[in-house]
């Protein structure tokens, strides 16, 4: 049987830690408070989940102008055939 390696939990100072930005506690405290970031809250404990995080990150990447105009191209002509 394969062993699942367990996820990690880290507090804010952490994340501010393992972040390539290393962003200042109150910018992470920010986040949180706007969603812009998963987090786990119990009580006053604020953590973070480090699957989530490796996530999160992923999912940052700005797309270029090419793939945002090819996405609007197929978006048009997905709405060509469509009456209102």
């Amino acid at each position: 049987p394969q062993v699942r390696p367990v996820d990690e939990w880290m507090n804010q100072k952490g994340l501010c830690e393992y972040l390539p930005s290393h962003p200042a506690e109150q910018t992470v405290c920010g986040w949180t408070s706007c969603h812009q970031i998963p987090v786990h809250k119990r009580g006053k404990r604020i953590m973070f989940l480090k699957s989530e995080i490796d996530a999160w990150l992923h999912d940052g990447k700005r797309k270029s102008q090419k793939e945002l105009a090819d996405e609007a191209a197929q978006f048009i002509k997905s709405k060509r055939n469509t009456r209102f």
